[in-house]
Order: structure tokens, then C-alpha cells, then sequence
């Protein structure tokens, strides 16, 4: 940018060219989160210390990073530095690259080399339990960004499995980390012997037995250890221990704290298995102490385990009557939670009794001795009995409490089959909460039968979905829920509803459903409603809901009639492109690359520019070789620059576009003329993929301008990337031998009067940290300079490196104006390095 008139720098502006550091208050400092990494990563060798400051900026994952950055930090935390780091912060930098968002841009082969590091790490006891979670968690990130190598997920998940099949002591105290073990292998290993269903009908992933000697040793180490030292925590390891561990915890069923009774009481039903019980029959004990124990806690806990070893490990095989006596006892107990948890119980245990006791508390008249209804109807669910249908229609009709309402339903759907023509009937009903029951139990069913479909969308066509009309949505929502489950067969029926409906509540809810449904059965339907009700309304904003729906279910479709669509209308419609935008984006690149190719020769202006964009967004080899084609034939010069931006940016380069973009830079391009624009494009994209040969060729570009005296007259774009380019590569300057030749440019630069202000300035930013033999004499000789902004540069760099000057300036010979009004603005003249550029 040029300075007219009288205009001069500021002196902040100066100081941020010259020092690289600001004057302004750090309120006033722009914060650039990747210059802050990188610029860290340079310190660490000199202030060890800021090494948690780095670790604690890249594991936020809110923030984006630039491809400099994460290079940086990946080189000095992957071993690839000089710099002397600790091994447990190397490993914690390397968990936050592995899992921050924008490591996307590490090569997939390093990705592999880190991942069999950190296995290394959550594979090792002697290190502590925190630093092991955080790698873990780091491991499982990575692993659902899908940004990784089959055969590293097949590795990862491997390691994890085969660790977690094989505790010891150590894990045993660890339970945060066993815990996210269990979690990952439920999530990435589902079919291991090592998950199983658990006892409420979902799933939880449980180790092998603990293959230990000594359960009182394991119990006591726990209890006296550091990390978790719980009766909860000591009783859940020890109940994994077999036959033995059992026998251990039937003693503390007679400790004298009642803690430690309830917990032992407790961890008898965590055993999953009779095998794991071997001899042992636990029973009898559970029924005195939920008999006649003096404390409510161990009461309630003891009946709810005696439920579980019913049900769960003996199933009638050994059936037991006086557990279902103790339990009928507890229905009664002075203590509401003992009471509830009994009617539970009741349920669980399957005796043939247990149907009439639940259903008489049904029919009673409810009082303070009972338990709660939920809790009997939670029994009656368990028991999953037909004959308990008609008791609890009567009773979901009667009540106001919508959790009964929720419960009841939830048992019609266990029960199953018998209870359909009772749930049809209800919803012929008038009354909301009615149907609702009947459409919360067809939510629920595993199964759903194709013959429903009719009623459900006759239903649903009534249904006036008001926003304020909580009992009408409720139900309303079910019933598509129930159709989501029925699956392909409902996709044509809702398909044609929402086409019918004027009701826009309704076709929000249709949309909604039918976007998570089958993509092949509803991409064609979503996309017609899309193009007909959506793109072309006027009230388009209105429907920013149903819009993010459609074109996110559209953007798995891997449909190229669907994607050829939908790019003609994200280049026609400039209102909803953003959302367009991204849609096309998740495409495969081998269906939308063709599609932008066939129609790029007919686009114009900002079409081009649109579509430029779209094919830089993919960052594969295919996106390079288009764009690398397409500007070998583009005569647009403007936009010939907008595809070396583009090409720029790519993940990767082949030797035909480093040769191309080397051309472009030197300006020895024989298809076109090349403007400095393009040359400065080219040079970056060369720094970006840390071209070896760009010292000498940008020496040779700078060697070009300098010679022409209208190229540093003005503030050229392409000059100031040419000495950012030379700052960040000193030291490589240095070992080419190049560094005299450099020094004598740069200074060419300094004392050129005619110069740019801003270039100049660079130019003394650049030559202080080149550090030649007569930076002083230099220095000095510009506190004579014509130009006041030099001389306060000059000045500001001898007090920066504590010369002595020989010749003070006049005192008033510098009026600093304010930065604010200024056309060059702080962004522009930081000196920040210019892997920055990446986060475009």
C-alpha cells in the first residue's frame, strides 16, 4: 500500500517491522495464534520453560492453526530437532498434534509413525495414569476423524483390545483409564468377546477375570493406593476377580460399616456370570441382609442384587422361593428408595407370582406404605407379561404424570406384538396424551411392522404440529421415528406426504426424518423438494433448518446427476452459496472434479472465481492436476492468479508443478505473460512445500527487482514475500554460502532513497538479522537519512541491539501519528512468518 502526501509510519508500526516485537500494549497487539506456535517453537531451545505454554495452546482444539505452525511443532515434539525435550511433555505435544483438528495437513505415514509411539506410551504401567488417558483420548480422536490409515485403525485397535484383555494391578487402580479402554473397544471392536450385553439391555464392555492370587492384598493396595482410593473402586476389582474375589466380598457383607456392607452388596450383582460365582450361592446372605439389616442403604442394594443373581446368573435354574418372599417383604419396607427398589426386583426375578403381586399394587389405591408407581410399573416391564396390558392402559388413560406415561409406553413396546391392536386403537383417539402412548410404544419396538405404515401417515397428515402444542409434537415425532425404523418401504408414502402438506411444521419434521433415512431411497425426492420449496422461495431464510438437512443428507449421496445439480445452482444462487459450498465439498473428488471441469470453459467472472475455489477445497492430487491443467489453457490473467492461489495451497506437489511454479517465479513462463501477483504465488507455494532450491531463486528474483527501480518505488507484494521469505530461511541462507550475496541485496535495499518506506523498513528487519560486520556503521548512516520514518527505524534497531550511537538524532525530528489512521495497518507490517499465509 502507498503512502501519499506527508503520511509517515507510526512508531508502532515501525517497531513491529524493525524488532519484530510491538510497542503497543499487549491490549493492543493483535493475537495470531499460529505466529504464537510458531514463534514459541523457535524459543524452546533457549527458555525450556515455555515448553507447557506450547502443549497448552495446541491442545486447543477451537482454534486453527496454519500449516507452518503445525509443521513447526511437529518437527520439534517428533524428534526431528536438536531441541532437548523431556519425554512425557514430547509426549503430551505429540497427543495434541495427533488430535487437534488442523493436523489433517500431517503425511498419513507420519501419522502411523506417531500412532505406534503413543500405543507405546498407553501401553506402559510405569507411567502415570494421567498421561496415558491423555494419549489415549488422543488415539480416539484421531480414529473417529477417519484421517488415518486402515491399517493403523486395524493397529491401533489391536493394541488397545490385547491391553485391555490383560489387566494387572496397576490398571486395576487406574479406573478413569480401564473405563476409556472399555469405551473404545465397545465403540471400534464391537464384535471382541470382550463386550457383552449388560444387565439393563444395553451394552458395556467388561474385562476377562483378574487373573490374581490375593483379593484381600488387591483390596487393601487399592484402599492405601494414591489414585482413586474408594471402597467402590477397591469392591468393583476385587468382584472381577472369579470365585475367589466372590468368597472375599461375602465376608464384608458382615462388616461393621454400613458403606462397605452396601458396596459388598452391591458388587455381588455386578458378577455378570454364574460361572464367575463357581460354587458360591450368595443368595441366602443378600435375603437377610435385605430382611434385617438396620441400614436403608444396604437394604435397597441388597434387594436390587438379589434381582440381578435371579434373573441374571441362576434364571430359575436353581430357583430360590424365599428370594421372592424377601422381595414381596420389601414392597413394604419403612423406606421408599427399599420399596421401589423391591418392585424392580420383583420384575427381575421371574418368579410366577411376581405378575399378581405388581398388578394388586396397580389396582390399590395408592398410600405412603406402597412404592411409587413408576417403580411398579418398571417391575411389570421387566417381566414383560401380556396379561399386564389391559391394567396398564387403564392406568396410562388416568394419570397426569407423563413419565408414567413414558414408563407404561416403553413396557407395551417390551411386551411387543400382543400390544398392537391396544396401541392402534389409541390412536384413532382424539385426546393428545392418548396417542401419544401408542406412538411413544411404536418408538420404542425393536420392530415395526410395514402394515402400520398407512396409519402412521394418515396420522401424521391430521397432526397440526404447533410449536406451542407439546403433546401434538411429542407424538408426531414418535410415529416418524417409528417410520425411520421401518426404513426403505416408508421412505415413498413420507415422500409424498411432504410433497402434499402446506403445513410447514410437518415438513420440517418429514425433512428432517427423511435426511437421516436410506440416501439411495431419498436423495432424488429431497433434492426436488429442495430445488421446488427451498432454493427458489422468496422466504428461503425461513427455511435455514430444513436447507442444512437436505444438503447434508445430499453430500453422502455420491450421486454425480445430484452434485452436477447442485454445483449449477451454488454457481446461480449467490444467496445460500456458502452452505453450497461446504455441501460440495464433501463430494468424492472423482465425482465433483469431472463435473466442475466439463462446465469450467462456460463460466465467467465470479462464476470462475467460485469454481477455482470449489476445486482448491479438495486438496488432492486430482484437484492439483486439474488446476495445474486448467491453467496451462486459462487467458484470463486474473484469473490465472486465482489458480496459482489455489494451486498454492494444495497438499502436495508432483515435479511437473514445482517445475511450473519455479517458471512462473522467474518469470520464464513461455504459455503467457506473468504479472508479479502470479510470481509472488509461486514463490509461496514453493515456501509452503519447503522447496530446497528457493534460496538462490528468490535471491535471483530479488537480484531482478532491484534493478528495476519502478518494481521498489511502490509497495510491491512480490519484494516484501521476498524478504519474508529470506527471514525464515537464515540459517539455510547461511549454510548455502549465500549469506554475503544476501547482505549485499538487502542493503541495496536500505540505502536505495528512492526506495518504498515499507520496503526499506523490511529491508532493515531483514538485515538485522543477517547481522553484517557494518550493521552499526549502516545503522548510523541512516540517522541521516531524508526520510523520517527510516531514521526512527534506524534508531529504534541500535537501542534494540544496545549500539552506542556516535550521533544522537535531533529530539524533535520524529512526530508519531496515530496507527489507527494509517492506511498500512499492524496485520501487514508484523514480520509474522509467512506460513501464516495458510490459515486463508
Amino acid at each position: 500500500m502507498i503512502l501519499k502526501g506527508s503520511q509517515t509510519l507510526s512508531f508502532a508500526l515501525i517497531a513491529f517491522i524493525i524488532l519484530g516485537s510491538p510497542i503497543l500494549s499487549s491490549a493492543q497487539t493483535p493475537s495470531d495464534p499460529s505466529h504464537e506456535v510458531f514463534l514459541l517453537c523457535g524459543q524452546i531451545q533457549a527458555h525450556p520453560e515455555k515448553l507447557p505454554d506450547l502443549i497448552t495452546l495446541l491442545e486447543n482444539k477451537e482454534v486453527h492453526y496454519s500449516y507452518g505452525a503445525i509443521t513447526s511443532a511437529l518437527a520439534l515434539f517428533n524428534g526431528n530437532s536438536k531441541v532437548s525435550i523431556p519425554e512425557d511433555l514430547k509426549t503430551q505435544g505429540l497427543a495434541a498434534l495427533f488430535s487437534h483438528p488442523d493436523a489433517k495437513i500431517i503425511d498419513l505415514q507420519i501419522i502411523d509413525q506417531i500412532s505406534k509411539k503413543l500405543l507405546q506410551v498407553v501401553g506402559n504401567r510405569n507411567l502415570k495414569e494421567n498421561l496415558r488417558l491423555k494419549v489415549l483420548n488422543a488415539l480416539s480422536v484421531r480414529v473417529a476423524s477417519k484421517r488415518i490409515y486402515p491399517t493403523t485403525f486395524q493397529n491401533i485397535k489391536d493394541q488397545l483390545t490385547k491391553l485391555y484383555s490383560t489387566p494387572s494391578v496397576s490398571d486395576a487402580n487406574n479406573i478413569s483409564l480401564r473405563v476409556a479402554l472399555g469405551e473404545f473397544v465397545s465403540k471400534y471392536n464391537p464384535n471382541s468377546p470382550l463386550v457383552k450385553p449388560d444387565r439393563f439391555g444395553g451394552s458395556e464392555s467388561s474385562a476377562k477375570p483378574y487373573m490374581f492370587d490375593n483379593p484381600k492384598r488387591v483390596y487393601q493396595d487399592i484402599l492405601s493406593g494414591e489414585e482413586n482410593p474408594t471402597v467402590w473402586n477397591a469392591m468393583h476389582t476385587v468382584s472381577q476377580m472369579g470365585p475367589k474375589g466372590i468368597a472375599f466380598i461375602q465376608t464384608k457383607l458382615n462388616d461393621p460399616d454400613p458403606t462397605v456392607r452396601a458396596t459388598a452388596a452391591e458388587a455381588l450383582g455386578w458378577v455378570d456370570t454364574i460361572q464367575q460365582l463357581g460354587a458360591i450361592d450368595p443368595r441366602s446372605q443378600l435375603q437377610k441382609l435385605a430382611s434385617s439389616d438396620l441400614n436403608e442403604k444396604v437394604r435397597r442394594e441388597a434387594i436390587t442384587s438379589l434381582g440381578y443373581e435371579e434373573k441374571f446368573k441362576f434364571n430359575n435354574k436353581r430357583q430360590n422361593s424365599a428370594s421372592f418372599e424377601t422381595i414381596q417383604k420389601a414392597l413394604a419396607d419403612p423406606d421408599l428408595d427399599v420399596r421401589n427398589y423391591a418392585a424392580y426386583a420383583m420384575g427381575n426375578i421371574q418368579d410366577p407370582r411376581s405378575l399378581n403381586s405388581l398388578l394388586s399394587l396397580l389396582q390399590t389405591s395408592p398410600s405412603s406404605q406402597q412404592p411409587d408407581l413408576k417403580s411398579v410399573v418398571w417391575g411389570l416391564n421387566n417381566l414383560n407379561d401380556p396379561a399386564s396390558i389391559a391394567p396398564l392402559l387403564k392406568l396410562a388413560q388416568e394419570t397426569k404424570i407423563y413419565d408414567l406415561r413414558q414408563i407404561i409406553s416403553k413396557t407395551f413396546a417390551a411386551i411387543g406384538d400382543p400390544s398392537i391392536p391396544v396401541l392402534k386403537e389409541e390412536l384413532k383417539s382424539d385426546n393428545p396424551w392418548e396417542i401419544s402412548i401408542a406412538a411413544n410404544a411404536f418408538e420404542e419396538m425393536k420392530k415395526v411392522s410395514n402394515d402400520l405404515i398407512p396409519i402412521f401417515i394418515e396420522k401424521l397428515r391430521k397432526n397440526q404440529f404447533k410449536e406451542d402444542d407439546y403433546a401434538n409434537s411429542d407424538w408426531g415425532r414418535s410415529l416418524l421415528q417409528a417410520l425411520k425404523k421401518i426404513g426403505v418401504p416408508a421412505v415413498s408414502p413420507m415422500v409424498k406426504l411432504l410433497e402434499e402438506t402446506n403445513n410447514p411444521q410437518l415438513q420440517a419434521a418429514l425433512v428432517g426424518y427423511l435426511s437421516i433415512m436410506d440416501i439411495q431411497s431419498t436423495a432424488r425426492p429431497l433434492l426436488s423438494f429442495y430445488e421446488t420449496h427451498i432454493l427458489n422461495s422468496k422466504t428461503s431464510g425461513e427455511n435455514a433448518s430444513m436447507q442444512k438437512n437436505i444438503l447434508e443428507a445430499l453430500s453422502h449421496s455420491n450421486d454425480a446427476g445430484i452434485a452436477k445439480s447442485l454445483f449449477h445452482d451454488y454457481l446461480t444462487h449467490d444467496s445460500i452459496l456458502f452452505d453450497l459450498d461446504e455441501t460440495l465439498k464433501k463430494f468424492p473428488a472423482e465425482i465433483m472434479l469431472p463435473i466442475i471441469k466439463e462446465a469450467f470453459p462456460s463460466l465467467m467472472g465470479k462464476q470462475k472465481e467460485d469454481a477455482i475455489s470449489l476445486i482448491g477445497s479438495f486438496k488432492t492430487s486430482q484437484s492439483l492436476i486439474l488446476l495445474t491443467s486448467l491453467l496451462d489453457i486459462e487467458k484470463n490473467p486474473k484469473d490465472r492468479t486465482t489458480l496459482l492461489e489455489e494451486i498454492k495451497f494444495q497438499e502436495s506437489y508432483d515435479a511437473r508443478t514445482v517445475n511450473l511454479l519455479k517458471n512462473i517465479a522467474v518469470n520464464k513462463w513461455e504459455k503467457y505473460p506473468v504479472t508479479d501477483d502470479q510470481r509472488m504465488e509461486a514463490l509461496l507455494g514453493l515456501d509452503y512445500k519447503e522447496y530446497k532450491g528457493l534460496v538462490p531463486l528468490s535471491l535471483g528474483v530479488l537480484k531482478e527487482k532491484i534493478q528495476d527501480s519502478s518494481a521498489i518505488s511502490k509497495e510491491s507484494e512480490l519484494v516484501k514475500i521476498l524478504l519474508e521469505i529470506i527471514d525464515g530461511r537464515i540459517g539455510e541462507i547461511e549454510r548455502l554460502g549465500k549469506k554475503g550475496e544476501t547482505i549485499e541485496l538487502v542493503t541495496k535495499l536500505v540505502q536505495n532513497k528512492s526506495a518504498n518506506t515499507y520496503i526499506r523498513l523490511k529491508a532493515i528487519s531483514t538485515l538485522v538479522r543477517l547481522k553484517p560486520t557494518n550493521l552499526k556503521l549502516l545503522l548510523e548512516s541512516l540517522l541521516q537519512d531524508k526520510d523520517e520514518d527510516i531514521r526512527q527505524g534506524a534508531k529504534e534497531a541500535l537501542d534494540k541491539l544496545g549500539i552506542k550511537k556516535t550521533e544522537a538524532m535531533p529530539h524533535n525530528s520524529f512526530v508519531p501519528i496515530d496507527s489507527t489512521k494509517s492506511r498500512v495497518t499492524v496485520q501487514e507490517v508484523t514480520g509474522e512468518d509467512p506460513h501464516s499465509y495458510a490459515s486463508k
